[in-house]
């Protein structure tokens, strides 16, 4: 098997089995620590997601594309990443020592915090970008899954009740650690010892290199995230919780996202370097292709959204129909922004992509703090769906001035085909929703068949 092809496919299904034993952690949180506690939980996740993305700030994208171009240069630049990652670790920890001290929320909350904080040092030490910079992929994937199935193992054997949540963060920091470990130990057998160092002249030349990437990073993040810390200020836990299962439930259907731009940036990037004339082509087949997948998961999430959110989380986030049934098509929406800005990317529009970015940050913090204060949970789904179509139109305003396409004449036959299975599966609602799924995807998949949906050639023009 070609090495590329190896890469690929062991980080493919790395991840994918990582997310599928995370939402099973997820799920099982949910059950046990009932939805407040949960809430929670989305909160202290959160916060602890802008604390590890302050401490990347784009340092393993830059390590990662230094190591491919110079392996001899490994040693150095992982000591050096290890050493200016542990300074931004502590800077973050200590700001988060100040955002939990001047934040009014119970002692418990603040405890919690704290305790998922301190996940951010075994953050830092993670090696994962030092594998994909020398290609082996099958040690990345290995130590996500391991770790990933000692958190799943560790959470179902010890964690009983909503009295056990300070111990959720403990658990979730040694299943980090573990994954460290691994990879230390390989770095160690391959490599040598890795050894933090404090280089002032390589931290600042290193930095400055990252700094657009970090910046860009950490709008991302903020931009996903805002609606579940906008919701445990502006909102009761129970609203936060509702909304964070929802939005956990999207997260993960979502794993068809980063399917779809792991394997399609390469190949627009190829598209547009070969200056071919079957670019348009091509984002023409990749439009039909995501409305032919989205449209009926976001149609088929709406009908059976009460019954998967049962099945799932359990009777006691029934409530969170109607947001789950809002921010599903936050995923079509995502996917449709991935083509047209990473399409943006892939003719060196990077400047415009990270401006779409920044715009797109700026209407979400806005809405979602207006309509979160007025409508809580739901209003913070409404927030964060209209920024994501504000930045899909955003991106393919740009992107069409380079390739002119029309998304909309591909639409009749995924939409039609999607209300009809919908109708179907209303209709058959009492049947358990498994079986629901089971049909769904069966009565779909012949509708869109026998319409003449996606054909042979365009399937060969993707995989060339």
């Amino acid at each position: 098997m070609k090495k590329p092809v190896k890469n690929a496919l062991s980080l493919f299904f790395g991840d994918v089995v990582t997310r599928i034993f995370g939402f099973i952690t997820t799920a099982y949180l949910a059950r046990v620590l009932g939805v407040e506690s949960f809430g929670r939980i989305g909160f202290a996740q959160a916060i602890l997601t802008y604390g590890i993305v302050s401490t990347n700030f784009g340092l393993l994208t830059i390590g990662t594309r230094d190591i491919a171009k110079d392996r001899s240069q490994i040693k150095g630049l992982v000591n050096n990443i290890l050493g200016l990652r542990l300074v931004l670790t502590l800077i973050a920890f200590g700001l988060t020592l100040i955002f939990i001290g001047l934040i009014p929320k119970p002692t418990l909350v603040k405890q919690l915090l704290l305790f998922y904080t301190i996940s951010l040092f075994a953050q830092s030490l993670l090696l994962e970008w030092v594998f994909e910079g020398i290609e082996r992929m099958e040690y990345i994937g290995i130590a996500r899954v391991l770790s990933s199935a000692f958190y799943l193992g560790l959470t179902i054997l010890i964690i009983k009740s909503s009295g056990q949540l300070l111990t959720v963060p403990i658990i979730y920091f040694f299943s980090q650690f573990f994954g460290v470990l691994l990879l230390f130990s390989i770095y160690l057998r391959s490599f040598g010892l890795a050894v933090p160092q404090f280089n002032l002249k390589a931290f600042r030349k290193i930095f400055i290199v990252a700094l657009p990437v970090g910046i860009a990073s950490v709008m991302a993040q903020i931009y996903s995230n805002f609606g579940i810390v906008a919701l445990s200020f502006l909102a009761t836990d129970t609203d936060l919780g509702l909304y964070n299962a929802a939005f956990r439930l999207v997260t993960f259907i979502l794993l068809i996202d980063r399917v779809f731009y792991t394997t399609f940036l390469p190949v627009i990037s190829r598209y547009f370097a070969a200056k071919s004339e079957r670019i348009k082509e091509l984002i023409e087949t990749l439009t039909k292709l995501i409305l032919t997948i989205a449209l009926p998961i976001c149609i088929g999430g709406m009908v059976l959204a009460k019954g998967l959110i049962i099945k799932i989380f359990g009777l006691q986030y029934s409530n969170c129909t109607v947001i789950f049934q809002i921010i599903i098509w936050f995923f079509l929406l995502t996917i449709m922004n991935s083509l047209y800005g990473f399409g943006l990317i892939g003719a060196g529009r990077e400047k415009l992509f990270a401006r779409n970015i920044g715009i797109g940050t700026i209407c979400t913090i806005g809405s979602v703090i207006i309509l979160s204060y007025r409508f809580g949970a739901i209003g913070a789904a409404i927030a964060t769906l209209g920024s994501e179509a504000i930045m899909v139109i955003l991106m393919y305003s740009e992107f069409s001035r380079i390739v002119k396409t029309n998304p909309f004449k591909y639409l009749m036959i995924p939409l039609f085909s999607s209300l009809l299975m919908g109708i179907v599966l209303y209709l058959l609602r009492p049947i358990p929703v498994v079986f629901l799924i089971l049909i769904g995807i069966l009565v779909y998949g012949l509708l869109v068949l026998a319409a003449g949906g996606i054909k042979k050639e365009e399937i060969g023009l993707i995989r060339r």
